[in-house]
């Protein structure tokens, strides 16, 4: 490659992921993480807000940093 990352456009479950734990930020350090409206319209509209608020506050955190 010429030093440029990969560029990722990631589904929602890979931000849940990242909040859950189940998915560590470090195995993207490769890679560029892009965020769609989709993601941040289903994120923001989750009964996870109310259901399971810290993996969603910690979902949440992962894709704004991260996000385009």
């Amino acid at each position: 490659m010429n030093g440029k990352k990969s560029i990722v456009i990631c589904d929602t479950n890979i931000w849940y992921g990242i909040g859950e734990g189940t998915i560590e930020e470090n195995v993207f350090n490769d890679v560029h993480l892009v965020g769609t409206f989709v993601s941040a319209y289903e994120l923001s509209h989750s009964p996870a807000i109310y259901k399971k608020t810290e993996i969603w506050k910690r979902s949440v955190d992962a894709f704004f940093p991260i996000a385009n």
